[in-house]
């Protein structure tokens, strides 16, 4: 998104500090991305019980990763000037709301900032098809690829 005032509005919270950032890219704060995106960032660092591996944002992209025992917590989400895409997206954690309050996250900066719609790219798992059609989220295919919005 450009600038307008998404990266001035939202609660900054200096708790961010347990991210353990990937060293080649600065850490994420207000200066460089959008504030109301750090609520993403806390449900994704809870389901992998704060073991980050990645945080980032490069090119109106956010890439998060997180390991806990076996298994991993991955987002790539994009933003533009009238859209949220989740390009990438699983849990540690399946079946416990995660997808649903990020969901929730992702509507709200929707209203707030006037986008037109929240796309779910590339939907491959049974799992997440389900959800799509629980949330009334309609398919729609782009070169073979559905995607869910």
């Amino acid at each position: 998104m450009k600038q307008k005032n998404f990266y001035i509005n939202g609660d900054y919270n200096p708790c961010w500090d347990f991210i353990d950032y990937n060293d080649s890219f600065d850490a994420v704060n207000v200066n460089n991305f959008p504030a109301a995106f750090f609520s993403i960032i806390g449900i994704m660092a809870e389901d992998c019980h704060y073991h980050i591996k990645e945080c980032y944002s490069s090119n109106n992209r956010l890439f998060f990763v997180g390991r806990y025992k076996n298994n991993y917590s991955e987002l790539m989400l994009r933003y533009g000037d009238s859209e949220l895409i989740v390009a990438r997206i699983r849990f540690a954690h399946k079946r416990v709301g995660n997808m649903t309050r990020l969901y929730a996250v992702l509507k709200h900066i929707k209203r707030a900032y006037h986008l037109k719609r929240i796309i779910i790219e590339a939907v491959g798992t049974d799992e997440m098809r389900s959800w799509c059609v629980k949330n009334n989220l309609k398919p729609i295919t782009n070169n073979k690829v559905t995607n869910w919005e």
